[in-house]
């Protein structure tokens, strides 16, 4: 069967959160895991994480909630041109005012605030639709000027570090500030930010969120109601290129196949999507109802990994980088080589930082990377083609023994040739390529 080198993330929620169909979507093609704060419990939470770690070893990405307004009604049908009561599960009824724009539930819904009181906003229905309880609300050119945590995302980081988890997903992120803040919060856990763009300030700044994170997800489904969505497609393109530069994975997310939340198969125009988000040089892709609600979640994983294996027979654009460092220059050139002489490329790595470096290139045949560390190794699979693999004995494997552990394994063939990419004499760099063909070392 051939290896897709596009990582899957997959939310789990009612419809996944059994171990067998976790083991059924981790069998299909499915790398990581998400929990979505804004729905359920920590109770829930463990579970989830139990099922996910007994069915393999998928690394967990915990969202936070966010400074994200949602609706606290009970479910009900609205109609066009009805005027419906709505409270809100952030008290910013003084920051609104009438005749500002609201999109409900990724902009399924619309409508127009005609008043506003101490404790709810009436709003006119622009359309035909479900109201449905605990949706986020988006108010067009308002700003809310809302903290990056709520109170309870403090104690979702705490129970995040208390769980081991990898990844902290981080809902709207507007500026390198919200990074920083968070990354002291969790400080020594080792658990690495996934920077969520959501809204105009988060593109305004994406540059230097891009800087500040270790990741970042292009959260499309809140982003296309803040900005005019034909202006998306763009803004993809661009973050993306930016993250590949940096050698950040970027994942790109929401409705990539919504249609598959109630049917078996996606439209053309969904398989086209996530073809061209692979294309624009996305690590990761998510699946979010797909596989939380959804009546398919191993159909949308299986489906989506075959898309995956197609759109990567494509040639890839050359990234191209200005080589203005040791690790810059070393990475492009193994890169270049392999790509020349279809090498495998094994590399050491303490941090993960090589192998993403090598990474952003979107080398043609998976890349090894060893490391000593589980949850760096786990944090290395949302990287475009890149397997981890863990030794507790990382410093004493040198090109020979690594070359002669993965024969063995058979992660590699003796005939192969290899590029291996390490950091010799000096600790935190990369400085170093080695060419040469396996069956020489054995």
């Amino acid at each position: 069967m051939e290896l897709k080198k596009t990582k899957i993330l997959c939310t789990i929620g009612p419809a996944s959160i059994d171990r067998k169909i976790i083991k059924n979507m981790y069998v299909n093609g499915m790398n990581a895991c998400r929990i979505n704060s804004s729905h359920g419990n920590f109770k829930q939470y463990k579970i989830i994480i139990r099922n996910v770690r007994s069915a393999g070893d998928a690394p967990i990405i915990l969202d936070t909630q966010g400074s994200g307004v949602r609706i606290t009604n009970k479910n009900q049908s609205v109609k066009r041109g009805e005027i419906i009561d709505i409270t809100l599960s952030v008290n910013v009824y003084k920051k609104l005012r009438n005749g500002v724009k609201v999109l409900i539930n990724d902009g399924l819904i619309e409508g127009v605030i005609v008043n506003v009181g101490n404790k709810l906003i009436s709003v006119r229905i622009n359309n035909d639709g479900e109201l449905v309880n605990n949706r986020k609300i988006i108010f067009r050119n308002c700003p809310l000027n809302l903290p990056v945590l709520t109170e309870r995302d403090k104690k979702s980081l705490k129970f995040a570090r208390k769980n081991n988890l990898e990844f902290i997903g981080l809902s709207y992120t507007r500026s390198r500030k919200d990074v920083e803040y968070v990354k002291k919060l969790l400080k020594n856990s080792g658990i690495l930010i996934i920077a969520k763009i959501e809204d105009r300030e988060g593109v305004k700044n994406y540059k230097e969120i891009i800087n500040a994170s270790d990741a970042l997800m292009v959260a499309r489904g809140d982003l296309g109601t803040g900005i005019p969505s034909e202006k998306i497609p763009l803004i993809q393109k661009e973050i993306i290129k930016e993250c590949n530069k940096a050698g950040k994975p970027v994942i790109v997310a929401t409705q990539m196949m919504e249609s598959m939340v109630n049917n078996n198969s996606p439209t053309r125009a969904e398989t086209s999507d996530v073809a061209n988000a692979i294309l624009d040089g996305a690590d990761c892709l998510m699946l979010s109802a797909e596989t939380s609600i959804g009546k398919y979640p191993r159909l949308a994983v299986k489906m989506m990994a075959r898309i995956c294996i197609n759109a990567e027979n494509s040639n890839y654009p050359v990234l191209e980088t200005r080589k203005i460092s040791i690790v810059d220059n070393i990475t492009s050139n193994a890169f270049k080589i392999a790509d020349d002489m279809n090498a495998r490329i094994l590399c050491k790595t303490r941090s993960g930082y090589t192998a993403k470096m090598i990474s952003r290139f979107k080398p043609g045949r998976e890349l090894i990377a060893l490391t000593g560390s589980e949850i760096v190794a786990k944090q290395l699979m949302i990287s475009y083609g890149v397997k981890p693999l863990m030794l507790k004995s990382y410093d004493n494997y040198d090109a020979r023994k690594l070359t002669q552990f993965c024969v063995k394994n058979k992660l590699i063939n003796n005939d192969d040739l290899i590029v291996f990419v390490a950091g010799l004499f000096i600790k935190k760099t990369t400085n170093t390529i080695i060419v040469f063909k396996a069956s020489d070392l054995l």
